[in-house]
């Protein structure tokens, strides 16, 4: 992510995924913080498919 336009793309993306409760999305560290019971496969393939990569810790 370059920008906060990237932060809103990705956090409209992933607040668009069925049980996600909370999504916070940091340009200065470049991940996105997510609460809830969501199939992370279906994240993975969203935030992929608009253009980010996207890595667990």
């Amino acid at each position: 992510m370059t920008c906060n336009h990237c932060v809103m793309n990705v956090t409209k993306t992933i607040e668009a995924i069925p049980g996600v409760n909370s999504v916070e999305v940091s340009l200065a560290e470049h991940a996105a913080f997510v609460e809830g019971e969501f199939d992370v496969d279906k994240l993975q393939k969203d935030v992929e498919a608009i253009g980010y990569k996207v890595r667990y810790e």
